[in-house]
Protein backbone atom coordinates (compact mmCIF):
# COMPACT_ATOMS: atom_id res chain seq x y z
CA UNK A 1 0.00 0.00 0.00
CA UNK A 2 1.26 3.23 -0.79
CA UNK A 3 1.31 6.33 1.33
CA UNK A 4 -1.59 8.04 -0.63
CA UNK A 5 -3.38 4.96 -0.49
CA UNK A 6 -2.84 4.85 3.47
CA UNK A 7 -4.00 8.87 3.77
CA UNK A 8 -7.01 8.12 1.49
CA UNK A 9 -8.19 5.23 3.32
CA UNK A 10 -7.81 7.14 7.00
CA UNK A 11 -9.68 9.99 5.35
CA UNK A 12 -12.44 7.53 4.52
CA UNK A 13 -12.51 5.80 6.87
CA UNK A 14 -13.22 9.51 9.23
CA UNK A 15 -15.89 11.12 6.72
CA UNK A 16 -18.41 11.98 8.33
CA UNK A 17 -16.76 11.30 11.80
CA UNK A 18 -18.71 12.76 14.60
CA UNK A 19 -15.76 14.48 16.91
CA UNK A 20 -18.41 16.80 18.98
CA UNK A 21 -17.28 15.29 22.30
CA UNK A 22 -14.21 16.51 21.91
CA UNK A 23 -13.37 20.00 23.25
CA UNK A 24 -11.34 22.44 21.62
CA UNK A 25 -8.15 21.16 19.32
CA UNK A 26 -6.37 18.45 19.17
CA UNK A 27 -3.70 17.25 16.61
CA UNK A 28 -2.06 13.61 15.90
CA UNK A 29 0.60 13.00 13.68
CA UNK A 30 0.86 9.48 12.59
CA UNK A 31 4.73 8.88 11.33
CA UNK A 32 3.80 5.08 9.40
CA UNK A 33 6.89 3.04 8.90
CA UNK A 34 7.88 0.15 6.90
CA UNK A 35 5.83 0.18 3.48
CA UNK A 36 4.39 2.93 2.61
CA UNK A 37 6.33 5.35 5.11
CA UNK A 38 5.28 8.97 5.43
CA UNK A 39 4.00 11.41 8.01
CA UNK A 40 0.41 12.64 8.32
CA UNK A 41 -1.57 13.96 10.80
CA UNK A 42 -5.49 14.15 12.43
CA UNK A 43 -6.29 16.97 13.32
CA UNK A 44 -9.94 17.85 15.26
CA UNK A 45 -11.40 21.76 15.28
CA UNK A 46 -14.76 22.56 16.23
CA UNK A 47 -15.64 19.10 16.15
CA UNK A 48 -14.75 18.36 12.87
CA UNK A 49 -11.85 16.38 12.00
CA UNK A 50 -9.21 17.13 9.21
CA UNK A 51 -6.27 14.66 8.08
CA UNK A 52 -3.44 15.78 5.75
CA UNK A 53 -0.57 14.07 4.08
CA UNK A 54 1.75 16.51 6.20
CA UNK A 55 3.74 17.09 8.66
CA UNK A 56 2.45 18.96 12.16
CA UNK A 57 4.41 21.13 13.81
CA UNK A 58 2.16 21.77 17.15
CA UNK A 59 0.92 18.68 17.24
CA UNK A 60 -0.21 17.15 20.62
CA UNK A 61 1.49 13.88 20.15
CA UNK A 62 3.24 11.73 17.15
CA UNK A 63 2.69 7.97 16.69
CA UNK A 64 4.75 5.38 15.08
CA UNK A 65 3.22 2.36 13.64
CA UNK A 66 2.85 0.79 10.63
CA UNK A 67 0.17 0.72 8.32
CA UNK A 68 -0.98 -2.83 9.17
CA UNK A 69 -1.04 -1.94 12.93
CA UNK A 70 -2.98 0.79 12.30
CA UNK A 71 -5.61 -0.50 10.10
CA UNK A 72 -6.11 -2.93 13.03
CA UNK A 73 -6.75 -0.56 15.06
CA UNK A 74 -9.23 1.78 13.19
CA UNK A 75 -10.91 -1.35 12.64
CA UNK A 76 -11.55 -2.75 16.28
CA UNK A 77 -9.17 -5.24 15.69
CA UNK A 78 -6.81 -4.47 18.72
CA UNK A 79 -6.72 -1.09 20.94
CA UNK A 80 -3.95 1.68 20.65
CA UNK A 81 -3.74 0.81 24.49
CA UNK A 82 -2.60 -3.05 23.59
CA UNK A 83 -0.45 -2.30 20.99
CA UNK A 84 1.92 0.36 22.67
CA UNK A 85 1.92 -2.65 25.53
CA UNK A 86 3.43 -4.40 23.47
CA UNK A 87 5.68 -1.88 21.74
CA UNK A 88 4.03 -1.97 18.00
CA UNK A 89 3.36 1.82 18.59
CA UNK A 90 5.41 4.43 20.07
CA UNK A 91 4.27 7.71 21.18
CA UNK A 92 5.77 11.00 21.82
CA UNK A 93 4.17 13.95 23.27
CA UNK A 94 0.58 13.45 24.98
CA UNK A 95 -0.44 9.79 25.02
CA UNK A 96 -3.79 11.30 26.49
CA UNK A 97 -4.34 13.24 23.61
CA UNK A 98 -4.01 9.69 21.44
CA UNK A 99 -6.02 7.89 23.65
CA UNK A 100 -9.67 11.03 23.01
CA UNK A 101 -8.98 9.57 19.65
CA UNK A 102 -10.72 6.37 20.63
CA UNK A 103 -13.87 9.49 21.47
CA UNK A 104 -14.36 10.02 17.64
CA UNK A 105 -17.36 8.72 16.45
CA UNK A 106 -16.81 6.88 12.91
CA UNK A 107 -20.18 6.45 10.86
CA UNK A 108 -19.02 2.81 11.28
CA UNK A 109 -19.18 3.22 14.74
CA UNK A 110 -22.82 4.77 14.78
CA UNK A 111 -23.92 2.53 12.05
CA UNK A 112 -22.70 -0.45 14.61
CA UNK A 113 -24.85 1.53 18.08
CA UNK A 114 -27.88 1.67 15.65
CA UNK A 115 -27.65 -2.08 14.59
CA UNK A 116 -27.37 -2.95 18.26
CA UNK A 117 -30.30 -0.38 19.59
CA UNK A 118 -32.26 -2.24 17.05
CA UNK A 119 -31.56 -5.57 17.80
CA UNK A 120 -32.03 -4.43 21.00
CA UNK A 121 -35.54 -3.53 20.22
CA UNK A 122 -36.35 -6.48 17.93
CA UNK A 123 -35.49 -8.62 21.00
CA UNK A 124 -37.79 -6.64 23.16
CA UNK A 125 -40.73 -7.12 20.88
CA UNK A 126 -39.89 -11.12 20.47
CA UNK A 127 -40.48 -11.30 24.47
CA UNK A 128 -43.37 -9.00 24.61
CA UNK A 129 -44.96 -10.98 21.46
CA UNK A 130 -44.34 -14.13 23.02
CA UNK A 131 -45.66 -13.13 26.72
CA UNK A 132 -48.83 -11.94 24.74
CA UNK A 133 -48.74 -15.36 23.02
CA UNK A 134 -48.73 -16.99 26.43
CA UNK A 135 -51.31 -14.81 27.76
CA UNK A 136 -53.84 -15.55 24.81
CA UNK A 137 -52.94 -19.02 25.06
CA UNK A 138 -53.79 -19.55 28.66
CA UNK A 139 -56.91 -17.05 28.34
CA UNK A 140 -58.34 -19.43 25.09
CA UNK A 141 -57.61 -22.77 27.24
CA UNK A 142 -59.37 -21.09 30.22
CA UNK A 143 -62.35 -20.47 28.43
CA UNK A 144 -62.58 -24.26 26.58
CA UNK A 145 -62.49 -25.69 30.02
CA UNK A 146 -65.14 -23.13 30.87
CA UNK A 147 -67.29 -23.94 27.75
CA UNK A 148 -66.66 -28.04 28.00
CA UNK A 149 -67.88 -27.21 32.17
CA UNK A 150 -71.05 -25.30 31.22
CA UNK A 151 -71.07 -27.98 27.91
CA UNK A 152 -71.26 -30.84 30.78
CA UNK A 153 -73.76 -29.19 33.24
CA UNK A 154 -75.93 -28.38 29.93
CA UNK A 155 -75.82 -32.70 29.15
CA UNK A 156 -76.37 -33.07 33.00
CA UNK A 157 -79.91 -31.25 32.81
Amino acid sequence: MTYQEIVEKVREHYKNANAEMIQGHLAVQFNITGEGHGAFYLEVADNKVNIEPYEYFNKDAALYLSAATLFQILNKETTIEKELNEFHVSCEGQIGAVLILKDIQTVKDMQAAKEEEETEAAREVANLKEEIEGIIAAEVKKAEEEAMKAAAENTKE
